[in-house]
């Protein structure tokens, strides 16, 4: 037997990395994330917030299904992976955005 065609990378916990690298820790009786995917608006400013985690929904309708799709004329295999879900704010009053300025010290 042969090598194969394609090459399959199993994350394993990579993912799971991913949500570790971004948590802080508790502290004053509150979980605190970090990320640095905020955007920075026109005016150099940039929103967070503080809320209860009953604030906000994840619906997952549809499990995350694997598809192989086969392309014989490139000689390898693509592997489609989708899910269905949905994201939404439950209670806006169990939480508030707050902005701040985002510009870079000196000095």
């Amino acid at each position: 037997m042969g090598q194969p065609n394609a090459t399959y990378s199993f994350l394993g916990d990579t993912a799971n990395q991913a949500l570790r690298d971004f948590y802080v820790g508790n502290w004053v009786n509150a979980t605190w994330f970090i990320s640095a995917n905020i955007a920075v608006d026109s005016s150099d400013d940039a929103y967070s917030a503080v809320f209860n985690p009953n604030a906000l929904g994840f619906d997952t309708r549809e499990s995350p299904t694997l598809e192989p799709e086969r392309d014989a004329s490139r000689k390898a295999t693509e592997l489609n992976m989708s899910a269905g879900y949905a994201v939404g704010v439950i209670r806006s009053t169990f939480g508030v955005y707050l902005i701040h300025d985002a510009t870079e010290p000196t000095g």
